[in-house]
């Protein structure tokens, strides 16, 4: 009987049958009081279900109660401000902020702007997991796919790092432990550190845009087993090609030929934590 909208700031409130919609121009920033540049449209949809009459001049008081409405809502699901805008607004990016973030297993795909923010910063990320007997194969954590990613993945028990900044040559790094993990309990680390004095990196040959370079570590139960270089760190406005990220399986393109997505981990995931240094 009710339930109010809003996507990419064009917003609505459906009750009983009729629906108040508003949509923010440019540069406009609706907030509670939804005090708006031009008229909310209100329409009759048991009489006009393809909303082809605006009849707002005629039911101002219809049309109040549903703005009402809106705002209660609106306000219960904290949705204000509401403006046009390509990412989420500042007080919900939390994940860009140093600290730690901790993920579990699921279904979920995750938004590049919802998962922990990588660019331009030391991070660490530390994954509980238990190998089964005879197996440990599949993604652990992955974020991006072939043009643009990086997972924590196992081939037949074999810990591997992968990270490429595009599809070239490039930026592409892999690091691999010299042997499977036993069956049962362990702790995979990747640690990435920027380069003491970081500077941008040229552009052009293949090179996509970024700061300075950066090492990796893949450490295996507290010790160190294979490091290298990622050439550049994506800038703060580089995101990897929007294909998401997800922890124990892969949804996005695969890194590498060696898998095809989804590739869940056949083991147990206790879970994958991030620690991410101040942005450089």
């Amino acid at each position: 009987r009710q339930q109010y909208f809003e996507t990419a700031a064009s917003m609505a409130m459906y009750s009983d049958g009729w629906w108040a919609g508003y949509r923010t121009a440019p540069g406009e920033v609706l907030g509670s009081d939804l005090k708006s540049a031009s008229e909310w449209t209100l329409y009759n949809l048991r009489s006009d279900f393809s909303q082809t009459r605006n009849v707002a001049a005629k039911h101002p008081e219809r049309l109040a109660e549903l703005k009402a409405l809106f705002r209660q809502e609106a306000t219960r699901n904290s949705v204000f401000p509401i403006a046009m805008r390509r990412g989420p607004p500042p007080s919900r990016a939390a994940t860009v902020e140093p600290g730690r973030y901790a993920f579990h297993p699921g279904t979920e795909r995750y938004n590049d702007l919802g998962f922990p923010d990588l660019r331009s910063r030391a991070w660490t990320m530390t994954a509980k997991v238990d190998v089964p007997a005879g197996g440990g194969s599949g993604i652990v954590a992955n974020q991006g796919g072939r043009f643009s990613g990086w997972a924590l993945v196992l081939f037949e028990g074999v810990p591997h790092f992968i990270y490429r900044q595009s599809d070239t040559a490039f930026g592409m790094l892999r690091l691999a432990a010299a042997q499977p993990l036993s069956a049962g309990p362990h702790v995979i680390e990747i640690r990435v550190a920027l380069d003491p004095a970081s500077t941008s990196a040229p552009e052009g040959n293949g090179r996509p845009p970024g700061h300075g370079g950066s090492s990796a570590t893949l450490i295996i139960d507290g010790v160190a087993t294979a490091k290298g270089r990622i050439e550049a760190t994506p800038r703060p406005t580089f995101v990897f090609m929007f294909q998401g990220a997800a922890i124990g399986h892969s949804t996005g393109s695969a890194l590498v030929d060696e898998y095809a997505p989804p590739f869940a981990f056949d083991g147990r995931i206790e879970s994958v934590q991030f620690d991410l240094a101040p942005r450089s």
